[in-house]
């Protein structure tokens, strides 16, 4: 048994979470009432694809994104392109997904939500989570300064189930990265906004 596999038998022992440490680089996810976009690192996760599908898990209130082969795929949203050779992320207008999630979720409309990626391999699938629970929400305002210039002050509000910790046991970021691929999902027709709902991934 490793070091890591010990300490994950040991109740009570908690990994800092990304968000309380230098966030900036690592995979997120930003969503806001009509777009939706994957940051660089994200993106480079998957440095292949510019197209993805996205799925809710409705049962553990995730978000999976699963990159695909084609632009050909009606619910495929164009998430990244290539730019000098490289994989950049893209802004997507996604106004029925994103405001359906909004809905689901009882989010405030006038906030944007970031949310830190768990990236997987399973076999020859790539995919990566994010917890919806763990949304950070994210507040930006135009204030003066003194000398009468006007900056951009952006606010960052954690979930309230995060008071009093520093992060999650072994045991639960575990059971946030498990995956059933015949748990039922939905996705969204991202130009018809109509419901899909899967059997399985």
């Amino acid at each position: 048994m490793s070091f890591l596999e010990a300490l994950g038998t040991v109740g009570g022992i908690e990994q800092v979470r990304g968000e309380f440490l230098q966030d900036t680089f690592l995979p997120k996810i930003n969503i806001a009432y009509n777009s939706i976009a994957l940051s660089p690192s994200c993106v480079k996760l998957f440095p292949d694809c510019q197209h993805f599908s996205i799925y809710l898990d409705e049962q553990n209130v995730r978000l999976i994104i699963v990159p695909t082969t084609t632009e050909s795929d009606i619910n495929s949203l164009k998430l990244a392109r290539f730019k000098n050779d490289k994989i950049v992320p893209r802004l997507c207008t996604a106004k029925h997904f994103c405001r359906r999630l909004f809905v689901f979720m009882e989010w405030c409309a006038d906030t944007k939500y970031r949310i830190l990626a768990h990236y997987r391999e399973i076999g020859n699938r790539k995919i990566i989570l994010f917890s919806l629970y763990d949304a950070l929400q994210v507040r930006s305002s135009v204030v003066e300064g003194e000398d009468s210039k006007k900056k951009r002050s952006t606010s960052i509000s954690m979930p309230l189930a995060w008071k009093g910790t520093f992060g999650d046991t072994r045991a639960v970021l575990e059971e946030k990265r498990q995956v059933d691929f015949t748990s039922p999902l939905i996705t969204v027709d991202h130009k018809t906004g109509e419901v899909i709902r899967l059997e399985s991934l």
